[in-house]
């Protein structure tokens, strides 16, 4: 009898324990499948949100590229106007670099010409200065006297004048004789000569000094 309780209470312990390991195996299924229904919604959600997202992205991505794009557009605009501003200053650069050395050539020649008119105005003022010749006189008129004419004979050689303190426009040898019917104080006027003996009358005014001559 205590053998059979014994047993008894054995079976019943290792019975016992079984029933709260298949109890806990029971409790652990039921949570697992709780956990995979919900991950299985939270799996689903998910899905969900990710195509959300991947709609939402694909549209700002899209946007960003439009605005990009239009952004590359105006850039190449500005990238061609630049080009075409960049060729029209070079050309621009080119008539400027030709502008100066005309410049700097033109600036020489003003500087040169400038050198040449102060040195002539230099020479100017040095002539001034060393000029020691008084300024000419006015000629007074010289009274000339009428007499009747008659022959003269040069005493020397002797200078022949256009006009009283006149011009020398010949040169007669001693002895050569001459006529004439005017005087002055120191000139005598000549109004005629003597070609091979024959008497010529004077073409021009012709003057000769009175101390040089000598009356026949």
């Amino acid at each position: 009898m205590k053998i059979i309780f014994i047993t008894l209470a054995l079976v019943s312990f290792v019975y016992a324990d079984e029933m709260q390991r298949i109890e806990a195996i029971v409790k652990d299924i039921t949570e697992l499948r709780g956990d995979y229904e919900e991950c299985q919604a939270q799996l689903k959600d998910k899905k969900i949100t990710n195509s959300l997202l991947n709609d939402s992205t694909c549209k700002k991505y899209e946007d960003l590229y439009k605005q990009e794009k239009n952004k590359n557009i105006i850039l190449k605009a500005q990238t061609d106007y630049n080009d075409d501003l960049l060729k029209s200053n070079k050309s621009l650069a080119a008539s400027v670099e030709t502008l100066k050395k005309q410049i700097k050539k033109q600036k020489k020649l003003l500087i040169s010409k400038d050198n040449e008119i102060n040195k002539l105005l230099n020479n100017k003022k040095i002539c001034k200065k060393e000029n020691v010749f008084p300024k000419l006189m006015m000629k007074q008129e010289v009274t000339t006297t009428k007499f009747k004419a008659r022959p003269f004979r040069l005493k020397i050689d002797s200078d022949i004048y256009d006009s009283i303190d006149g011009n020398k426009i010949d040169e007669w040898s001693k002895g050569t004789s001459f006529t004439s019917n005017e005087k002055t104080d120191a000139w005598v006027k000549i109004t005629g000569y003597f070609v091979n003996k024959k008497w010529k009358k004077s073409q021009k005014d012709m003057w000769i000094k009175k101390s040089q001559v000598s009356q026949r």
